[in-house]
């Protein structure tokens, strides 16, 4: 029980919340020593017609030249975690988690209602991830985000 509460204050202490989820940044995912499963999108299209767009419509241009977006005008999540995230395909037990709720789940609790639908795609994968880490740097303020993000996100 006294532990239970000292683990409240360290997440009250350090403003760890729900937002904490949708709103993390680089300094939370190098707490991560893993390495990150993203890479690198060769981009053989000329993309300047997909700028001075809203930023979903950029999105959308830009996602839509490399096929990703599929016949009903929606991102293709297999073909984004494919070419974005090849290299979760070789962790099976990260693969089943985010084919659970990142492909065939609802990534609307992802991002904030601005956010387009490949941001709430790419935080949901990154978010199974960090979860799933099993290497994690020593300073506190990383344990405590280990500790929050494994319970909480």
């Amino acid at each position: 029980m006294e532990q239970m509460q000292m683990m409240q204050n360290m997440h009250h202490d350090a403003a760890l919340d729900k937002e904490t989820c949708i709103n993390y940044g680089y300094s939370e995912i190098n707490c991560c020593t893993n390495e990150l499963p993203a890479n690198q999108i060769d981009n053989p299209y000329d993309m300047s017609d997909c700028s001075r767009k809203s930023l979903c419509e950029e999105e959308f241009c830009r996602n839509k030249k490399l096929g990703l977006i599929g016949d009903d005008d929606k991102l293709d999540r297999s073909k984004a975690l494919d070419a974005m995230f090849k290299k979760v395909l070789a962790d099976p037990s990260l693969l089943e988690v985010v084919q659970s709720k990142c492909i065939n789940g609802d990534i609307k609790p992802y991002g904030s209602a601005e956010s387009c639908e490949g941001e709430r795609f790419n935080r949901c994968v990154v978010t199974q991830w960090l979860k799933s880490c099993t290497k994690w740097n020593d300073s506190s303020t990383c344990q405590q985000t280990k500790e929050f993000f494994i319970k909480e996100c």
